[in-house]
């Protein structure tokens, strides 16, 4: 990430504001993970984790989760909303700090500076507001360094969020057509689309809602 983006979403994170963050798993996460077609024990990625509940699920349904996030603070308080002692789960990945519970461990890192050669390969990747958190210009060394963590055939699941407004994000308006063009050449379906409420800022704006749309991207 570009230092901006750094300091903003450390300062976003030390102030809790942090609307961004459901509290419960996701829907589309419920409704179309299972489109991905992933046998129980598969490694999932979860760039820009935060303390997403999602991760959580994702284990529940027998995988091992490997999140990465930038800000400590946020890791901190996945583990403080599971009354878990976050200095004893520490230990290493790659050389990266990382912080383990259960079948979830937390990496703390800049999701575009982690290598295969620290995290290791990944059957799919789970992408939920990781994606439109970014300015445009990081987005295509994001989609690369996915990617290059990725094996051979593995899926991403992205939900991606869209307004009718010229606004700076985060959250950043990215439609299909762009989607598909960040993820050209490979195989881009949409599996669910839906209404969602907008964050307090976007609503601020004059942006009551937004259009969540889950895609499976292939290889």
């Amino acid at each position: 990430m570009t230092r901006v983006e750094e300091s903003f979403w450390r300062e976003r994170w030390e102030n809790k504001q942090i609307g961004f963050h459901e509290g419960k798993p996701n829907e589309q996460l419920a409704a179309c993970w299972s489109g991905l077609d992933l046998a129980k024990g598969s490694r999932v990625l979860v760039p820009l984790a935060g303390k997403a509940r999602d991760l959580e699920w994702l284990a529940e349904e027998g995988h091992q989760v490997v999140g990465v996030e930038l800000v400590l603070d946020a890791i901190r308080g996945y583990f403080e909303d599971r009354d878990l002692d976050l200095t004893a789960a520490k230990t290493s990945l790659g050389g990266r700090d990382a912080y383990v519970a259960d079948r979830v461990t937390l990496v703390h890192a800049d999701m575009l500076t982690v290598t295969p050669e620290e995290l290791g390969a990944f059957d799919a990747i789970y992408d939920r507001a990781a994606l439109v958190a970014l300015e445009p210009s990081t987005r295509a060394r994001y989609v690369a360094a996915c990617r290059a963590l990725l094996r051979a055939s593995a899926p991403t699941l992205l939900i991606s969020f869209s307004y009718d407004a010229d606004l700076s994000g985060p959250p950043w308006s990215i439609d299909e057509a762009e989607v598909r063009e960040l993820f050209s050449g490979r195989d881009v379906t949409v599996l669910d689309r839906r209404r969602g409420l907008s964050s307090a800022r976007l609503t601020a704006a004059g942006v009551p809602s937004v259009e969540e749309t889950a895609y499976r991207v292939g290889t």
